[in-house]
C-alpha cells in the first residue's frame, strides 16, 4: 500500500498496484470527496482504485473559503484553488509513478482535470463531469466584481484550456459528460470546448444525460438512470483506456 497521507486523498478499492488503473477524483467546489465517493464509488469488481482527493484551499473549511470569496472572489479564492491543485496534482501523479492512471474532475474539478492531463502526460484517460473549460463562468455568478479591468481579463485568460489543447497528447483519451438539466455549469459554458475537442482530438467523446443536474446524487427514477449510465460509461473509459496508447 502507498502512504499517502500528504496529498490529502482517500482510497477506495483494492490496494495501489502497478497493474490496476488508478482514478484520481476531483471535487468541486461545494463537493466533498465523501460527496463524489458515494455518488461515484470504486466498482465492485475492482477493475478500479479510485483516489478521492480533498482540493487544496477548499480544505482549510468553509470559514476561510467565505473569507476569500468576500474579500477577493477571483484572485484569492478561484484562481488560487486551480493554481494550487495544478501542482499538487503533479507530485500525488509523481507518487503514482508506473501505475495506469486517469482523471475524474466533477464541476471546476473538471477543468482541473484539462489542466492535470496537459501537465502530466502520465495521465492517459480522463472524464470530466458537469465542467467548465476555464473560469469565464465567474463573471455570471459574480457580476459585481471588476471584471473589465485590463489586468483581470488578462488573468482570467490564463484559465481557458481551449488554446493548450493541441499540447494534449493523441494518446489521452477525454471524455465530456454533462447533463442537460445542469444549471449550474451551463452546458452552453462547456459546449464550444467540447465541440473543438471532438474535432480536433481523435480519442474525445461527449455524452449528454437528459435528465442530469448538477449532482451526483438522484433525485428520481430518471436521473438514476442517467447516473447508473454515467458511473458505467466513465468506469469503462478509465478501464479502455487507462492502459496506455491505443
Amino acid at each position: 500500500m502507498l502512504d499517502l497521507p500528504h496529498h490529502h486523498v482517500e482510497l477506495d478499492g483494492p490496494e495501489l498496484d502497478v497493474t490496476k488503473p488508478v482514478v484520481i477524483v476531483i471535487p468541486g467546489m461545494s463537493t466533498t470527496p465523501a460527496t463524489l465517493k458515494a455518488g461515484y464509488p470504486a466498482p465492485p469488481d475492482h477493475a478500479l482504485t479510485k483516489l478521492y482527493w480533498h482540493l487544496p484551499i477548499v480544505r482549510e473549511g468553509s470559514l476561510a473559503v467565505q473569507e476569500r470569496r468576500h474579500t477577493d472572489v477571483f484572485r484569492h479564492l478561484f484562481a488560487p484553488v486551480v493554481d494550487e491543485a495544478r501542482q499538487e496534482l503533479k507530485t500525488l501523479v509523481n507518487a503514482l509513478a508506473g501505475r495506469p492512471l486517469g482523471l475524474f474532475g466533477f464541476s471546476i474539478g473538471g477543468l482541473i482535470a484539462l489542466w492535470g492531463a496537459l501537465d502530466n502526460p502520465e495521465v492517459t484517460a480522463l472524464v470530466a463531469v458537469g465542467g467548465v473549460p476555464n473560469l469565464n463562468y465567474l463573471q455570471h455568478y459574480y457580476p459585481d466584481y471588476p471584471w473589465s479591468d485590463a489586468s483581470i481579463q488578462a488573468q482570467l485568460r490564463t484559465y481557458d484550456v481551449l488554446p493548450h489543447i493541441s499540447r494534449l497528447p493523441r494518446r489521452t483519451a477525454v471524455l465530456i459528460c454533462h447533463g442537460a438539466r445542469d444549471e449550474v455549469a451551463q452546458w452552453q459554458w462547456m459546449q464550444p470546448f467540447a465541440d473543438h475537442l471532438q474535432r480536433h482530438h481523435r480519442l474525445a467523446q461527449v455524452q449528454q444525460f437528459l435528465h442530469l443536474k448538477h449532482q451526483l446524487w438522484a433525485d428520481g427514477p430518471d436521473e438514476d438512470r442517467d447516473l447508473t449510465e454515467l458511473r458505467t460509461l466513465a468506469d469503462w473509459w478509465f478501464v479502455r483506456y487507462c492502459p496506455g496508447p491505443v
